[in-house]
C-alpha cells in the first residue's frame, strides 16, 4: 500500500462527497481511505456509506491531532496524507507525482501540498 489518506471530518456532510471522490479518482497509486468523524451532528455519516473506506465514528470531539492519530493508528500505507474533509486533490495522478518525489529523496519526512 503505497498511501494512506487519513480525512478528519465533523459535520462535513456538504463537503465530504467531493473529498473521497478526488482521492478514488487518483492512478498510479495503491491506497486507502481513512474517515475519521468527530462526532457529525449532521448526516455525515449517511454521506460516506456508498464510498469504499474504512470510518471511524467517534462519540466524541476528538480534536485534530487525536482525531488523525485514530486515522494513523489503523493504517496501512508507507506514507500518510492527511487531507481535510473540505480539500479535494485536482488531477488523477497527483498522488503518484508526490509518490515519486517522495521515493528520489528518501531523507524527506514529510512533503507538503498547495492549498
Amino acid at each position: 500500500m503505497d498511501v494512506s489518506f487519513v480525512i478528519l471530518t465533523m459535520n462535513s456532510a456538504d463537503y465530504i462527497g467531493k473529498c473521497l471522490d478526488s482521492v478514488f479518482a487518483q492512478t498510479g497509486v495503491t491506497y486507502e481511505a481513512i474517515v475519521v468523524d468527530n462526532a457529525s451532528k449532521d448526516n455525515t455519516l449517511d454521506m460516506m456509506k456508498g464510498y469504499k473506506c474504512q470510518v471511524i465514528a467517534s462519540k466524541e470531539n476528538l480534536g485534530f491531532g487525536p482525531g488523525n492519530n485514530a486515522g494513523y493508528a489503523v493504517s496501512r500505507g508507507r506514507y500518510i496524507y492527511l487531507l481535510n474533509s473540505d480539500d479535494w486533490l485536482i488531477g488523477n495522478n497527483s498522488l503518484a507525482e508526490l509518490c515519486r518525489k517522495m521515493d528520489e529523496n528518501p531523507k524527506w519526512g514529510m512533503l507538503g501540498t498547495k492549498v
